[in-house]
């Protein structure tokens, strides 16, 4: 698992699930270790080896993937990191290579990259084995770019177990969320906007603190939103705490991969008022267990509806529950290891 599981960023998050939820059984687990943690939680996982990254990075760091591709028969390297170096070792040790494309690769995200057209091809060296984790993006980047990704998606989990709650009634629309910790590009300018057409409900944001080049707090006291509140960082724990006072999360981005917060604020019974620019109707039922619209008039409505019918958050809240557990890791890793084995037989 070409993933640095002590240190945290979605590929590392992945990769560290996979390492832990794969069966030792069947599977001998080699993945790597970062030489600066910032994982408070994180421990190892009896069965699984580690391979520390040393410093200096850009000097010693394609040693732990050398080492790991010598060991397995099957490698997963989600990081793009080392590419070419770890595809000719791989044709050398015969070792099949395998990576996900876990975000749309539209104008949003190009234009966040040094070199574009590089980012594109580095996925296509990957194929055949070139995975993506949502129907919608192995369509719309065949369009978009030609990239050829497998028939198999490879959808990612949750940890269910973290966030899911009791049972309890809501009896009104109070508490909306959104949580994100790149800010700017997950639009959270929109979700203020938004706090000013429903003064009467309280907006709560978590994540990350810059907003346009300010403070959160700057940025709110500049355009007077009176009912928004900044909850800062939170670590899983503080975050499943808070969730329970949560009613709905408004997820304003409009560039997304397979965003699995959304998951995680649903086994928290907290359902979810999203765009469908990336295709959150593959995994959310709209009106059922979450919303799915195309515009901030739409998104408007469904929250006035909400307040209106209260009633039906309780069975919103319930449905939510139930799709984040359909995508618990320990339902998902029985699809990643058949893959596995498949490739490594291949």
């Amino acid at each position: 698992m070409g993933g640095y599981v002590n240190f945290l960023n979605a590929q590392n998050i992945n990769g560290r699930a996979l390492s832990e939820h794969l069966d030792k059984e069947r599977f001998e687990v080699w993945t790597m270790l970062y030489w600066h943690q910032n994982a408070k939680d994180f421990e190892n996982t009896k069965g699984v080896h580690y391979l520390m990254n040393h410093r200096p990075v850009r000097l010693l760091g394609w040693i732990p993937y050398l080492r790991g591709i010598i060991h397995c028969d099957a490698a997963y390297l989600p990081k793009g990191e080392w590419t070419k170096f770890c595809l000719f070792i791989s044709r050398l040790f015969g070792c099949k290579v395998f990576t996900t494309l876990e975000g749309v690769l539209d104008e949003v995200f190009l234009s966040r990259q040094k070199n574009p057209q590089e980012t594109i091809n580095r996925y296509k060296l990957f194929e055949p084995d070139l995975y993506s984790i949502t129907k919608y993006m192995a369509e719309s980047e065949r369009e978009r770019h030609g990239l050829q990704c497998r028939e198999k998606i490879l959808y990612l989990g949750t940890e269910t177990s973290r966030f899911l709650q009791p049972p309890h009634e809501k009896r009104a629309l109070r508490n909306l969320v959104m949580i994100g910790n790149d800010l700017n590009r997950k639009r959270a300018v929109e979700f203020i906007k938004m706090s000013f057409e429903f003064p009467e409900l309280v907006f709560n944001i978590i994540g990350g603190n810059d907003i346009g080049g300010l403070t959160f707090n700057e940025y709110v006291k500049r355009v007077g939103a009176n009912n928004v509140v900044y909850r800062g960082m939170l670590d899983h724990t503080q975050l499943s705490a808070l969730l329970q006072d949560m009613d709905l999360m408004f997820f304003p981005s409009r560039s997304e991969g397979f965003p699995k917060v959304m998951l995680e604020t649903a086994c928290a019974g907290v359902p979810t008022l999203c765009y469908g620019d990336y295709g959150a109707d593959e995994w959310i039922t709209s009106g059922v267990d979450g919303f799915v619209v195309n515009t901030f008039e739409e998104a408007k409505s469904v929250i006035q509806e909400l307040i209106d019918h209260p009633e039906r958050l309780n069975l919103l809240s319930r449905n939510a529950v139930e799709l984040g557990k359909h995508f618990d890791w320990k339902v998902l890793i029985k699809e990643w290891e058949e893959e596995i084995i498949r490739l490594s037989e291949s």
